[in-house]
């Protein structure tokens, strides 16, 4: 019995589980441009071994931000997040090739209900460099 109710608890949550971004967030695509690398404040082992990464998000569509929900959250300066990191080891920088003026596909995604999660995220594609 207590296989059959976990079994049907399963069959009832897993659909659930299945996160898709664009169910939560509205997509704006566009570009970032790096504008700043600098020593990070997060310093473990004393060794300036990482680096804070900041861009400035360009729609590609130039009247995107009319249609911002969160129009007071900027498109300039912010700092990249990637893989949940915001702090990015400098020799990881150096191998992914990360450098200020190098240009990257983006999308800016706006919350489009109400709930705790973040109202802005940038997803930047590192692997598909604009020339």
């Amino acid at each position: 019995m207590k296989k059959l109710f976990l079994f049907i608890l399963i069959i009832i949550v897993a659909p659930g589980c299945k996160y898709n971004i664009r169910d939560y967030y509205n997509p704006f695509p566009g570009k970032v441009t790096i504008v700043e690398i600098k020593d990070s404040q997060y310093n473990p082992n004393g060794k300036k071994s990482y680096s804070d990464i900041y861009m400035d998000f360009a729609p590609d569509d130039v009247s995107a931000p009319s249609r911002y929900r969160f129009k007071k959250w900027k498109d300039t300066r912010v700092q990249l997040s990637h893989k949940s990191r915001m702090n990015h080891y400098k020799p990881w920088v150096k191998k992914a090739g990360i450098k200020e003026g190098n240009v990257y596909k983006a999308i800016r995604y706006e919350k489009n209900s109400f709930g705790s999660s973040a109202p802005v995220i940038f997803k930047v594609n590192l692997e598909e460099q604009l020339k």
